[in-house]
């Protein structure tokens, strides 16, 4: 029999005297990092416990903006502003048919102008604007309601402008200029208190900065868009003769006006 060990024997001898060990106290060395980590792990449980409703609440918040931009881009095809009581709902309904929505904003407008109207002179009062204004926009509200749509641009302009050289500049006579009048109506150190936190300001805030007072003298560029400009309206460069024209004009000053005791 033979008594030299085998190739097998001597492997095996080695595994023993170099592999195990090592691989023992590797075994010891993760017993010891699970001790370690384990205060650790369980404190990252407890605070994904706490932090568990506040993640709902984002995700929540998350797809309220979602909808709410969907909101955003889908009314802004239609060449149309909101107004609050607008269905949210209708986006969905109309499933990204442009001309679909439009057409259910234009009834909307049509069917509820005397809800619409009524919500609005509801507020006059507690508008920080004079009663010259208000009498104004009432008068604007009644030439709409009658059909004579270009006259409500250039009634509510000037009456925007009116107060705002009594609210900003002391009620001077002289030229203000439109970047004047738009640095006036944003000007403040955050536009968080300025901004109505709904989809529907937002909207309105991006056309007063973006477009209301553009001093841009692009007559094409003005005649594609529904919301009237200042400028042009003043310069006779576009007719603002619709009945979105109108809407959308008495949205904005309704607007305006509703944020400028703040402002004041």
């Amino acid at each position: 029999m033979n008594k030299h060990p085998s190739e097998i024997d001597r492997l095996v001898e080695h595994l023993n005297e170099s592999v195990v060990p090592v691989v023992q106290k590797l075994s010891e060395a993760s017993q010891q990092l699970e001790v370690t980590l384990r205060p650790f792990v369980q404190g990252l449980a407890r605070i994904s416990q706490i932090l568990a409703p506040y993640i709902e609440s984002i995700r929540l918040y998350a797809k309220l903006f979602e909808r709410y931009s969907t909101f955003v881009n889908s009314v802004g095809a239609t060449g149309w502003l909101p107004y609050h009581t607008v269905p949210i709902s209708y986006v969905a309904e109309c499933g990204g048919n442009v001309s679909l929505l439009e057409q259910r904003l234009s009834t909307f407008y049509e069917t509820n102008w005397n809800d619409i109207r009524r919500d609005i002179e509801s507020r006059l009062e507690a508008y920080h604007i004079d009663e010259e204004a208000r009498e104004t926009f009432r008068e604007a509200l009644s030439a709409h309601e009658a059909g004579f749509y270009r006259c409500v641009c250039r009634v509510l302009f000037p009456e925007i402008e009116r107060m705002i050289r009594i609210l900003f500049f002391k009620n001077k006579a002289g030229t203000i200029r439109s970047k004047e009048i738009l640095d006036r109506l944003t000007q403040r150190g955050s536009l968080e208190d300025f901004m109505p936190r709904e989809a529907y300001g937002w909207i309105l805030f991006d056309r007063l900065v973006n477009h209301l007072y553009a001093p841009d003298k692009n007559r094409k560029k003005f005649q594609k868009d529904f919301v009237p400009n200042r400028h042009a309206a003043a310069h006779g460069l576009v007719s603002y003769s619709t009945h979105k024209h109108s809407m959308n004009m008495i949205i904005m000053a309704d607007y305006i006006f509703q944020v400028l005791p703040s402002i004041k």
